[in-house]
């Protein structure tokens, strides 16, 4: 049966659009929320509300599909580029937000040892460096924690016996300030982002029917 050369095109196009849609199928924003306390203060460059026993709070942001641009099956390496991406930490008398592209980035190793380290550069601050980070490293020395480099979405705080974090900045003149403690929280929630491509389908779909195209 022959087909008109508008349907033809117009389907053509709706295919692509649909596939699209399929590729958004799986896709999450996720959220860590995390908590802390200060176990060491190195440098004197900070005004003193950040000491031994000091609480923090943090929040990662984060796309669930970045790629793994790693080549080794035991090491994932993911950098975070596009929107929803971002950071933020609140410590003492300072806060610190990464809300530009390619602030954050993650490592995931799986071999003797399970390590998992996510890290953010800071782009706004009230911190006394001129580049100031924050890092997240879960250890697990037993290489029970992970099953695969893959980046884990819900991390279980308590498979973990060594999670550290560890704020850190480098000040005018080379000299450094970093404050060193554990993670005594973490708590994860992914929500689905929307497949936009399958609304665009649905349109063409209407737009086939109001145009009376048929095969």
């Amino acid at each position: 049966m022959a087909f008109k050369p508008s349907f033809i095109g117009l389907a053509a196009v709706l295919g692509t659009i649909l596939s699209l849609s399929n590729a958004d199928a799986g896709a999450f924003e996720v959220t860590f929320t995390l908590t802390g306390t200060v176990d060491q203060v190195t440098g004197d460059a900070l005004d003193g509300s950040i000491v031994a026993g000091t609480a923090f709070t943090a929040t990662y942001v984060f796309e669930s599909t970045a790629l793994d641009i790693a080549s080794a099956p035991e090491v994932g390496n993911y950098l975070f580029t596009v929107p929803p991406n971002s950071f933020s930490l609140t410590i003492g008398n300072y806060f610190l937000r990464a809300v530009s592209g390619g602030s954050l980035a993650a490592i995931v190793t799986n071999a003797d040892q399970d390590v998992f380290t996510f890290s953010a550069t800071g782009d706004e601050s009230n911190l006394p460096g001129i580049t100031n980070g924050f890092n997240l490293t879960l250890t697990d020395t037993t290489g029970l924690a992970l099953t695969s480099d893959a980046l884990p979405l819900a991390p279980v705080l308590s498979a973990f016996d060594e999670p550290r974090f560890v704020l850190s900045g480098v000040l005018p003149g080379g000299s450094a300030y970093s404050a060193i403690g554990t993670i005594t929280s973490l708590a994860s929630t992914a929500v689905p982002e929307p497949a936009t491509g399958s609304g665009i389908g649905l349109l063409a779909l209407m737009f086939l029917r109001r145009k009376g195209i048929r095969p």
